[in-house]
């Protein structure tokens, strides 16, 4: 069974336009239903106790604005060990855009949500194209509403599993990717799946998103036999 701990938006990690505490259960209830042991959260202190804990799986699902708050330091060390120790993390929505100024965090979710110049359409129905990856095979295409994100710093080098076409512009915009930031060298080190879906209920009510986070948490828990 995988031990998984939801860290949701509360507090210094909650923004005006995100319902964390709603979008957090249904990410928790889809967890459950796949055999998940799991502790939601939206509290720091026991966030970082929990990790102390060394749960499987790490899922943050949070907004904080662009300006750093007191906890960032902790929370993000917390992360990126629970991760470097063999930890697996999911990282949903504005969740990158946390921890401003901290380049580990970047590098270990291999995009940063950059708040002058990212952004997205106003949240409503998109097509969200699934690619030609060996894990999401079987998954056709399939249409949303949600928040078409776009414009993030990204860093090239993830293992891009959807994506959709921002109509204004052109250009191909990752939503769902993976990583494997272990160093060749390093005996240890675990998985890092980013999903920029997830605004709302409306997101999780998309079968093509359920099923694209059910293929990414078989992808986080190998011992569940997913293909690499």
């Amino acid at each position: 069974m995988t031990r998984t701990l939801v860290f949701s938006g509360g507090g210094d990690y909650a923004d005006p336009w995100h319902g964390y505490a709603e979008s957090s259960e249904h990410v928790a209830e889809l967890l459950r239903a796949l055999g998940d042991d799991l502790e939601l959260t939206a509290s720091v202190a026991t966030a970082l106790g929990a990790l102390e804990d060394r749960p499987d799986l790490l899922v943050v699902n949070a907004g904080a604005g662009a300006a750093p708050h007191p906890d960032d330091a902790s929370l993000a060390g917390a992360a990126i060990a629970h991760v470097a120790g063999g930890g697996t993390l999911l990282v949903l929505h504005l969740s990158t855009g946390l921890f401003p100024g901290n380049d580990a965090w970047e590098q270990l979710i291999g995009a940063r949500w950059i708040w002058d110049s990212s952004g997205h359409p106003p949240n409503g129905p998109f097509t969200v194209a699934v690619e030609p990856d060996p894990l999401v095979a079987g998954i056709d295409d399939f249409d949303i509403v949600d928040e078409a994100y776009a414009r993030l710093r990204l860093s090239g080098d993830s293992r891009v599993l959807a994506s959709h076409t921002h109509d204004p512009e052109g250009g191909r915009h990752p939503l769902v990717w993976l990583r494997e930031p272990r160093a060749a060298s390093e005996e240890r080190g675990g998985r890092v799946a980013v999903d920029l879906l997830g605004h709302d209920a409306a997101s999780f009510a998309s079968g093509g998103h359920v099923a694209l986070l059910e293929r990414v948490h078989t992808w986080l828990t190998p011992s569940r036999g997913a293909p690499r």
